[in-house]
C-alpha cells in the first residue's frame, strides 16, 4: 500500500515536470511575448496604468509593470543576469495633487485683483475732464464759511417775507371780519408770531435734537397769535378772535405754497 503511494507521487511529479509550468523558466524582466511562449494564453489579467496582472491555473499569479515582469507569485522566478531590474513605476496620484495644490497656489489672490481694478478705475478718472474751481472741493469741506450775501439772503427768507406776510394777511383777516387794529399793534403780532415760531424749531431742533418739531411751532405761535389779537385789537370776542387768527394762518400757508412753487420752477 505504501509503495502504491509512493508510485503515485512520483508519477505527479514525472507530469508536473513535463507540463509547461513546471518546465518553463521565468525571470524577471521577461516580456510578455516571451511569458506567453512560456506559458501560454493567461486564465485572466487584470491592468492599471502602467501595472497588469495574469492568472494561470493553480494559483500562479504573475505581475508585469511596463510589459515586462515584475514578481511571480505560486511559481519560482529567476532574476536574469543580464537585464536589469525594471523600475517600478511611481503612483501618479501624488504627483496630480501636488500639480493640484500648486495650481491653487498660483491662483492670484483678491488683494491682487482688488489692486488691478484700483488701477483701472484709476485710468478711467485721468481720461475724465476736470471740475470747474468753482465746483471743486464743493462738498468736501462741510465747515467752510458761508458767505455773506447768502447769511442775509438766508435772513431775508426766514425773517423778513414771513413777518411781512404775516402782517399783510392779518390786515386783510382783520378787515373781512370787520374788527379794527392799529398798523403797529398787527406789525408787533406779526414779528411776536414768527419769534415763537423760530424760539419753539430751535428748542425741539438744535437744544433738545429731535428730528423735527413735531407741530409744535405751528402750535405755539397759533396760541400766542389769538392771545395778542384778542389783548391788541378790538377783538375781545373768542370766536372772532379765533376766526381772525385761522383766516390769516391759512393765507399764510397758500401764499407760502405758491411761492415754493414759483421758486422750484424759477431756479
Amino acid at each position: 500500500m505504501n509503495m502504491f503511494n509512493f508510485r503515485l507521487v512520483y508519477i505527479f511529479l514525472f507530469a508536473l515536470c513535463l507540463s509547461p509550468l513546471g518546465l518553463s523558466a521565468l525571470y524577471e524582466g521577461q516580456s510578455m511575448e516571451d511569458v506567453v511562449a512560456e506559458l501560454g494564453t493567461p486564465n485572466g489579467k487584470r491592468t492599471s496604468p502602467g501595472r497588469e496582472v495574469w492568472v494561470y491555473s493553480g494559483d500562479i499569479t504573475l505581475e508585469f509593470l511596463d510589459g515586462h515582469l515584475s514578481r511571480a507569485k505560486g511559481t519560482f522566478m529567476e532574476r536574469a543576469p543580464d537585464m536589469p531590474a525594471p523600475e517600478a513605476v511611481p503612483d501618479s496620484e501624488p504627483e496630480a495633487e501636488a500639480a493640484s495644490l500648486q495650481t491653487v497656489e498660483k491662483k492670484p489672490p483678491a488683494e491682487t485683483k482688488a489692486g488691478e481694478l484700483d488701477k483701472e478705475i484709476e485710468q478711467f478718472s485721468e481720461g475724465l475732464p476736470e471740475l470747474p474751481k468753482e465746483l471743486d472741493g464743493f462738498m468736501d469741506d462741510e465747515d467752510e464759511e458761508v458767505p455773506a450775501s447768502t447769511s442775509i439772503l438766508r435772513n431775508i427768507l426766514l425773517w423778513a417775507v414771513p413777518v411781512f406776510l404775516g402782517f399783510i394777511f392779518l390786515l386783510i383777516a382783520l378787515k373781512i371780519v370787520g374788527v379794527e387794529a392799529t398798523k403797529s399793534a398787527v406789525l408787533f403780532i406779526a414779528v411776536a408770531d414768527q419769534a415763537v415760531m423760530h424760539g419753539v424749531q430751535w428748542l425741539f431742533l438744535d437744544l433738545l435734537g429731535f428730528p423735527t418739531a413735531l407741530h409744535a411751532d405751528a402750535l405755539a405761535s397759533f396760541v400766542v397769535m389769538l392771545i395778542l389779537v384778542n389783548k391788541m385789537t378790538y377783538a375781545k370776542q373768542l370766536p372772532v378772535a379765533i376766526k381772525v387768527v385761522i383766516m390769516s394762518k391759512v393765507a399764510g400757508l397758500v401764499a407760502w405754497y405758491f411761492l415754493l412753487l414759483f421758486l422750484l420752477h424759477n431756479l
